[in-house]
């Protein structure tokens, strides 16, 4: 897998909808999903602003409210991210090269198809004109 995972619980009432990338990504009352982190502490960061009260009632602290709510949302991060990370950069810089030469060598063959499909349709024009110039 290219992300680490993290459970994202919906604690609210209601279906929450997240939205990434302009992609909906519905979560049921109670119903935990495994998403990559990123998008598990972006989802919610926003359900938590959705629960969270628009102003303070009696001295409360609506940041540690969120932050609450957001710790009941989200389970353990769970390793689940390839090594590739560990490559070095000479190894990342190295697997590019080969990634970009199969990919200009793919190019070139699709170019060299193209001419040579361009050749034989020339070739067949001219036998059909010396045919008509025999006839």
């Amino acid at each position: 897998m290219k992300f680490n995972t993290t459970p994202f619980t919906n604690i609210d009432k209601e279906t929450y909808i997240g939205m990434w990338e302009g992609e909906k990504y519905p979560v049921k009352p109670g119903e935990t999903k495994y998403y990559p982190t990123e998008l598990s502490k972006h989802f919610a960061k926003h359900l938590a602003d959705k629960m969270s009260p628009k102003r303070p009632d009696h001295g409360e602290d609506i940041g540690l409210h969120k932050q609450g709510l957001i710790e009941q949302m989200l389970g353990e991060e769970i390793l689940t991210k390839k090594d590739e990370g560990n490559k070095s950069f000479k190894e990342l810089a190295e697997e590019h090269e080969l990634t970009y030469r199969a990919m200009l060598a793919e190019k070139i063959r699709k170019e060299k198809e193209k001419k040579i499909e361009a050749l034989k349709l020339v070739e067949k024009e001219e036998e059909i004109l010396e045919e008509e110039e025999h006839v």
